[in-house]
């Protein structure tokens, strides 16, 4: 064999080899629900969840995966409070130690931030209060600092599974 075809064939076996560890190829025909999605017959395309979704319900279907009770059963939580990779404390206060994505740790800390901008004082018995359109966020008992409505959704389903997040030992 002469040294180009077997420089040839080399190059032949390199794509072919390629070719099957990329897996194989699949050719698509084209029909009428590709064309037309919304044709009789046709079960409607899955399309990825909007992303305010996924903001406020991580563990909502096609947004994260979630933990599976198995997997919490299973877990040691770690004794320092530790995060699983990918979470950090809240902190809305000092003492909150729920594990969250960091944008939600941002949140908390703007919205202590702009607390004075959302709230005032109704003197009297009435006390403090939220300005329309917000709400006491109750991260933790006693925390009154005025949210958005989504905000305190998203804070709420948060402290309904405090240690979701937190890493195992």
């Amino acid at each position: 064999m002469n040294t180009s075809r077997f420089v040839l064939l080399l190059f032949a076996l390199l794509a072919l080899n390629e070719a099957v560890l990329a897996g194989p190829v699949v050719i698509k025909r084209v029909d009428k629900c590709t064309v037309s999605p919304d044709a009789d017959g046709c079960t409607p395309a899955v399309t990825k969840p909007p992303v305010d979704k996924c903001i406020l319900s991580p563990d909502a279907e096609g947004c994260s995966r979630a933990v599976t009770k198995s997997e919490v059963a299973s877990c040691t939580l770690s004794a320092d409070r530790s995060c699983e990779p990918g979470y950090v404390w809240r902190l809305a206060g000092p003492d909150d130690f729920v594990c969250v994505r960091p944008y939600w740790a941002e949140q908390a800390k703007t919205d202590n931030e702009n607390n004075d901008d959302n709230s005032f004082d109704a003197g009297g018995d009435e006390g403090h209060k939220c300005k329309e359109g917000f709400e006491f966020r109750y991260a933790f008992p006693g925390d009154e600092v005025c949210v958005t409505p989504d905000v305190r959704e998203a804070t709420r389903k948060q402290n309904r599974k405090p240690d979701l997040h937190r890493a195992c030992n």
